[in-house]
């Protein structure tokens, strides 16, 4: 279960996402769901530092991964979960964090290798100021979490620290 939260995982729960990891014989190759909320473009997030750019991803899953495989180059950058490709998603985002008070001076689009995704990947910078926007795609990998695995690695470390944020966060919420 993946809660998502707002201001880069540091303020309350707004909805939540699904993901299995059983194989199944279905489109996506496991369970996933978003759970029902009132924010429909938003999703699973991580601060690393104070923001000023924000990363992109299509799942909760490539989102630990990308943070795996480059922990020690990201700073001051949030880590944003779109559930799939979703534009609003990325203006929301963008929206959200200047209403934080945030300056964001990039906004990188870390999301799968395949034809699909770099059609998001034009369209967005139709959408938006070129200048803004920054491509990230695996190299030689379908996603980032084939990236990770290929290079030997797991979600596990950034996981586990992350599980021990969240409950820290929720003993300070509760007591």
């Amino acid at each position: 279960m993946f809660k998502w939260c707002e201001h880069g995982g540091k303020g309350k729960i707004i909805g939540a996402d699904r993901q299995g990891t059983a194989s199944m014989n279905n489109k996506r190759g496991s369970f996933k769901q978003v759970l029902p909320n009132d924010n429909p473009h938003t999703g699973f997030s991580i601060d690393a530092g104070h923001p000023n750019k924000i990363h992109f991803f299509e799942s909760p899953i490539d989102l630990l991964s990308y943070w795996s495989i480059q922990e020690n180059k990201l700073q001051n950058t949030r880590l944003i979960s779109m559930n799939g490709l979703k534009p609003k998603t990325v203006a929301q985002s963008y929206i959200e964090a200047r209403r934080e008070g945030l300056n964001i001076k990039e906004m990188v689009l870390a999301v799968d290798n395949d034809q699909g995704e770099k059609e998001f990947i034009d369209k967005m910078n139709q959408i938006v100021n070129a200048d803004l926007i920054r491509a990230d795609i695996p190299k030689g990998a379908k996603d980032w979490n084939e990236e990770l695995k290929k290079n030997g690695k797991s979600i596990q470390p950034v996981a586990s620290r992350l599980r021990n944020k969240q409950t820290e966060q929720e003993l300070s919420m509760n007591g």
